[in-house]
């Protein structure tokens, strides 16, 4: 669960919640310029330290394939916002990316301890452990998946 941003002037939250909006619709679509181009402008407004903004820079750098930008960008938005599940998890990801397994599961498993039962987490920890080949680690993770969201077929391909 992501936790509540700093309080910011109304002008200011209302620019960032658009912003970032809009910079998930680019995403969505895989349009990642468009989203940079969405995030960019939150900056001169002296918003590029905010949690939210250093998140979202940190998906688009891994849309990049800039790995060591987005793990900095993660850290930095986790050294923010630390009970932001959602930050914990996208590093946890462009860890995993950057083949640093120990870290990656540090952070996955974080995102699970904020967000208790997070299929998407539980997902991303049981594909990490399944690369790694910790194939029972992995099938527990996956299990848990499907016992909250049964359709899941990648869930259900990675168990066979």
């Amino acid at each position: 669960m992501t936790q509540p941003s700093p309080v910011l002037p109304e002008v200011l939250a209302k620019a960032l919640a658009q912003a970032l909006e809009r910079a998930q619709e680019c995403l969505t679509r895989r349009d990642i310029d468009g989203a940079e181009q969405a995030i960019i402008p939150l900056a001169r407004l002296g918003l590029s330290t905010h949690p939210d903004v250093l998140g979202a820079m940190g998906a688009i750098r891994m849309y990049q394939g800039r790995l060591p930008e987005a793990v900095a960008l993660l850290t930095q938005g986790r050294a923010a916002a630390p009970q932001d599940s959602a930050l914990a998890l996208n590093l946890g990801r462009a860890l995993s990316a950057l083949g640093r397994v120990a870290d990656a599961e540090a952070a996955m498993r974080e995102a699970l301890q904020l967000q208790r039962g997070w299929a998407e987490a539980h997902f991303e920890l049981g594909h990490l452990l399944h690369r790694v080949g910790r194939l029972a680690e992995a099938e527990a993770q996956f299990r848990s998946v499907l016992r909250q969201m049964p359709a899941l077929t990648h869930a259900k391909l990675a168990l066979g």
